[in-house]
């Protein structure tokens, strides 16, 4: 009989346990929540973690009295086409990482957004009211030239003005264009580095320029220590670096003028042969690997950031979702920082001769609508109320990731050393952002390293010239310039 009591004690006291505790959706919340209906929502968990979106779900709910339900899904970009082809268990609304989400527009897939940008939104849950316009008083978030003074904001008026029309395209080449999405991210990219390890051979403070850099390699070389770690299987990540040569060369200008495809001489751009120059005689040394971990063609992002946080190379290609990433793997006391990307000779300057640095924002994850989702309102107002100035802060705050507004995340509180080294480089460097309303971009699908890819160069780079690979690109594209224009 004991036995039996205990038991359901037992039972009661576990019972209990788990309705004090509720679950990511919040089980024990006020029994108004779910009167106004329910919102659910996809995200790609990954470098932003749960965290925000738990948050602001919660404060969605408190406020709407809708029920938010959460399914963090690993593969929502990879998946996100299926699901809305299948037009089945739609979720409401989709955040995904960066994909050319233009062919979901062209599809008649997603529901148009017009409304949260010109501040038209409205939407009213009993006592509360969600809008598409904003007040920035009491926070770091601020407005364009032509909208300060106004208390009444849209979207629009705090968006970094070169992202804006980043959501925009239409689903024809010749019909009305429209908003489509919502940007969720806008990462810091490029050089991620252990500040220690550049400290013992001398470089209390980065690299500036890539004759420093190459010097900083080799007297990490001669302690023993790898100055790389990547991953052969995500050659992408090197994006980062070699976009941002790119661009130091080039001009910020010159380089986003490459994704307006004018014309097929865009694809000769000098800047793109001297990143490569770069990333060759960084990474390769006679048909081999130098400044490399060992075995870094078996490996992706993933293993790369693992080798990095274990103190096995001083510096990782990646961005600065990489704390969030790597969670239980960052061990106690690790001190990492973003590298500003060091300039290669070559490079643009101010009036003053300085070296203008440049920050390769590597923009475009994104919120989305399915079309038929069975609550668009709903998931309008959770994207208006995401928007509000003080959870653009959040956002920040518990991710470790800015959002593409004007706001100075540098400032705000709570705060790692590490993010804020990011946010420093974000708000002091001109920031690079791949935006493209060129039918050739969002129709015929055409991006920079055409047709080799990633993947591709990089591993040919091993055993070819960077000019060559450059005049091979060139001359294929030119090969299809017609027929690119045709798929518009």
């Amino acid at each position: 009989m004991l036995k039996k009591i205990l038991a359901t004690m037992l039972i009661l006291i576990v019972s209990l346990s788990l309705v004090a505790c509720g679950n990511k959706n919040g089980d024990n919340r006020d029994p108004e929540i779910g009167k106004n209906g329910t919102l659910k929502i996809t995200y790609y968990k990954g470098g932003t973690g749960s965290f925000w979106i738990e948050e602001l779900a919660m404060a969605f709910e408190n406020e709407t009295k809708i029920k938010v339900e959460l399914t963090d899904d690993a593969q929502a970009t990879e998946n996100a086409l299926t699901l809305l082809e299948s037009n089945r268990n739609l979720p409401d609304l989709m955040f995904i990482l960066y994909t050319n989400w233009q062919k979901f527009v062209q599809k008649g897939y997603l529901a148009p957004m017009d409304d949260l940008y010109d501040g038209t939104f409205s939407e009213t849950y009993g006592d509360a009211t969600i809008t598409s316009k904003y007040d920035v008083a009491g926070t770091s978030v601020y407005a364009a030239d032509s909208a300060k003074g106004s208390t009444n904001l849209t979207a629009a008026d705090i968006f970094e003005p070169e992202y804006l029309n980043y959501g925009k395209t239409s689903k024809t080449a010749t019909s009305e264009k429209h908003f489509w999405v919502m940007p969720w991210t806008s990462g810091t990219t490029g050089i991620v580095y252990n500040v220690d390890m550049l400290a013992s051979v001398g470089y209390t403070n980065p690299p500036a320029t890539y004759a420093e850099l190459l010097d900083c390699c080799q007297k990490l070389t001669d302690k023993g220590i790898a100055p790389f770690a990547w991953g052969g299987e995500e050659f992408g990540y090197w994006d980062f670096v070699t976009m941002g040569w790119w661009a130091q060369y080039s001009g910020v200008e010159k380089w986003e003028s490459f994704y307006k495809f004018e014309n097929v001489d865009v694809f000769k751009d000098p800047g793109r042969v001297e990143a490569l120059k770069a990333w060759k005689n960084l990474i390769v040394s006679n048909g081999t690997w130098k400044n490399s971990i060992n075995a870094p063609m078996g490996r992706d992002h993933n293993d790369a950031h693992r080798v990095f946080v274990s103190g096995e190379a001083a510096m990782c290609p990646t961005g600065s979702w990489i704390e969030t990433e790597v969670g239980k793997f960052l061990p106690k006391g690790f001190n990492m920082a973003m590298m500003p990307t060091p300039a290669i000779k070559g490079a643009k300057t101010d009036e003053n001769g300085n070296v203008i640095q440049v920050c390769n924002t590597e923009a475009g994850d994104v919120g989305l609508i399915p079309k038929n989702a069975a609550n668009v309102t709903a998931a309008k107002a959770f994207l208006a109320f995401m928007n509000r100035p003080e959870w653009i802060e959040k956002f920040t705050q518990y991710t470790g990731m800015p959002r593409p507004f004007l706001y100075q995340p540098s400032k705000l509180q709570g705060l790692s050393s590490f993010s804020k080294s990011c946010m420093e480089y974000y708000e002091n460097s001109e920031k690079m952002w791949r935006v493209s309303d060129s039918p050739i971009y969002t129709y015929a699908g055409i991006r920079h390293w055409e047709p080799l890819g990633a993947a591709t160069l990089y591993g040919n780079l091993v055993n070819s010239e960077p000019s060559a690979l450059c005049e091979q690109m060139y001359n294929s594209a030119r090969g299809k310039w017609d027929i690119w224009l045709k798929m518009v």
